[in-house]
């Protein structure tokens, strides 16, 4: 299989146990090497959704991202090598006490003959799902946080006992972050602003992103939403383990609702806002489409891109897009300040075609402010007694 390297060789963690191989060879671990063709950065490689895509029969034939390769390289000694080089996963595979309970070896990946690895190394390729659940009985994807590894063995002195040893340890995350509490949403011009608690233990979160759908199960935002923080495994191969989305009451007793099908399976075309701070405690969520009412899920998410998810509920409408030219909303009173001002410079006119302008402004003011209900019965009645002034002047 081609490879890519995407990330520099690391040798600091490498341990090594155990007598050298004959003629005092050694093998060291190099780079990470990701399979060609992947697009997700190391970082989110060893989470949940990589586990559960690489297990046995979970992704199609196109999946790429089932597995990794270390390049292992060997520095000859005095005499080759003929020894076969195991690699195994786990921890403390260096421990025959545990390698049973805690490790089992990757049989594909076997050098049958040392001397063989070229100058350039070579790269055996490892499942992921064997690295994160490298329990010999493990049969599903857990949620936790391991520090698992790889690891090179070799029986040196020939007396058919693993006493060669080398280990590159791999962090790997499959556990969500804690959830934000007692959440609230105010509406802004075309805007939501939200709010929460954050929670109590912030090691594990390192973003915040939101989702927002229109009540008919379309994406709320009108720009192309930023790029998802977050790794599911629905997203990444198809296969249909969704997070789950845990319900947040915005008050007591509020009536519930179901979220989408495109909020439910964390679909990133949805994502309208993020908060790139773990310690926030708001978000602004901008450019809706509209007032709404929206369905809105926060996401929180750690580093290695697992997300935890909750809708919110009742759905929460947006405040009226700021006006053109004024800077202010229709529902609010400054925007009736011009035609009232051009109403005023008019009082030299004489009086029925003073009336008459006033009647024409009314009406534009009504249009103006016809969200303000308040002001809108207000000027219906104005517009009642201009009428029956002017019908009087007629007569």
């Amino acid at each position: 299989m081609q490879r890519a390297v995407v990330l520099v060789a690391l040798l600091a963690g490498t341990a090594h146990a155990g007598p050298t191989l004959p003629g005092g060879a050694t093998i060291s671990f190099g780079a990470l090497e990701l399979p060609s063709g992947a697009t997700t950065p190391p970082a989110h490689y060893f989470n949940f959704a990589h586990c559960a895509c690489s297990q046995p029969g979970a992704a199609g034939a196109d999946y790429i991202e089932g597995t990794f390769a270390y390049q292992l390289r060997l520095a000859a000694g005095t005499m080759p090598v003929h020894r076969p080089l195991e690699i195994w996963v786990g921890t403390g595979c260096d421990d025959a006490a545990t390698r049973a309970s805690s490790c089992h070896q990757i049989a594909s990946a076997t050098i049958p003959d040392l001397s063989t690895i070229p100058a350039a190394g070579v790269t055996p390729a490892v499942p992921v799902f064997d690295l994160m659940e490298p329990e010999p009985s493990a049969e599903t994807c857990e949620f936790r946080a391991l520090a698992s590894g790889e690891w090179a063995m070799a029986d040196g002195d020939g007396d058919g006992t693993l006493d060669y040893f080398v280990g590159q340890p791999i962090a790997t995350d499959a556990q969500a972050p804690p959830l934000p509490a007692n959440f609230s949403a105010e509406p802004g011009p075309g805007s939501i602003d939200l709010a929460w608690t954050p929670p109590a233990d912030l090691s594990d979160l390192a973003t915040y992103q939101a989702l927002c759908a229109t009540v008919g199960g379309s994406p709320a935002s009108t720009k192309p939403p930023p790029a998802a923080a977050y790794v599911t495994a629905r997203n990444l191969c198809g296969e249909a383990q969704d997070v789950p989305l845990v319900p947040s009451p915005l008050e007591p007793g509020a009536p519930g609702l179901t979220p989408s099908q495109g909020l439910a399976e964390l679909d990133p075309a949805f994502v309208c806002g993020q908060q790139l701070d773990p310690t926030a405690t708001s978000m602004h969520l901008a450019d809706l489409d509209g007032t709404g009412p929206f369905v809105v899920v926060v996401l929180a998410i750690d580093a290695a891109g697992n997300p935890a998810a909750t809708y919110l509920y009742p759905a929460i409408s947006a405040g009226a897009p700021a006006q053109p030219g004024c800077g202010c909303t229709a529902s609010e009173p400054r925007a009736t300040l011009g035609p009232l001002v051009m109403v005023a410079l008019g009082l030299a006119a004489p009086l029925r075609a003073r009336l008459r302008r006033f009647l024409a402004l009314a009406l534009l003011l009504h249009e103006r402010v016809r969200r303000a209900r308040v002001l809108d019965r207000l000027l219906h009645a104005l517009q009642a007694v201009v009428l029956r002034l002017a019908a009087v002047l007629d007569e």
